[in-house]
């Protein structure tokens, strides 16, 4: 009876060290599920903003609702363990920006964090990206190279560098004059005023020639 009752008892010991040790283990650990992406405006609409190689673009906090006014389009990434515990000073580099489509084309460290994250886990994305390329979203959070679970924000981007190969260059201005002279085309739409005008040649002209750092 008795070295039953320690044996019981060591069992439960090795059960509550197991349960402790996993716990630890999942302490400061980020998750793919804990953590959040939050973008500031929550309205349902798509926000789309231009995005420019040399990150001479709007911050994302300008970005253009469907119906022409102005909204913020920063994102808040919320970075958590598997306890649900904040994450502090996770490396800003560790988490960038994607498309869903993969045809946003980020310059090397041109679509990440602001800054590593504080003490509640939190980190901005509000900095001009620099990237190129079109995508009408939406955008995901990466965390070491996996996406966020529900990471999804309803964002849509364009570019004076259209092809995403890293520079403005006479390859970008021929696809844009096809699109000045045919059908309507998001990605030659800088200024998101539903139309491909002289606006837009503007921009296009003062683009022409830079690119990734």
């Amino acid at each position: 009876m008795l070295r039953s009752a320690s044996l019981l008892l060591v069992l439960l010991v090795l059960l509550v060290l197991l349960v402790s040790a996993t716990a630890e283990a999942q302490t400061g650990i980020p998750d793919l599920n804990q953590s959040t992406l939050e973008r500031d405006d929550a309205g349902p609409s798509a926000l789309s903003i231009m995005v420019v190689p040399d990150g001479s673009g709007p911050p994302l906090t300008q970005a253009v609702r469907p119906d022409g006014t102005i909204a913020s389009a920063g994102l808040t990434a919320t970075v958590r363990d598997g306890a649900n515990f904040p994450v502090a000073n996770f490396p800003f580099e560790d988490l960038w920006l994607e498309s869903f489509d993969g045809d946003l084309a980020p310059c090397i460290g041109g679509t990440t964090a602001d800054a590593n994250t504080d003490i509640n886990g939190q980190t901005r994305f509000e900095t001009p990206l620099r990237a190129g390329g079109w995508t009408e979203g939406p955008l995901l959070l990466m965390l070491n190279g996996m996406a966020i679970v529900g990471s999804e924000v309803a964002i849509r981007i364009n570019s004076p560098d259209s092809n995403g190969d890293g520079a403005v260059n006479m390859t970008d201005l021929a696809t844009f004059a096809a699109d000045y002279h045919g059908a309507y085309h998001f990605r030659s739409d800088f200024n998101f005023d539903g139309s491909i005008d002289l606006g837009d040649v503007v921009i296009l002209a003062a683009k022409l020639g830079v690119s990734c750092p």
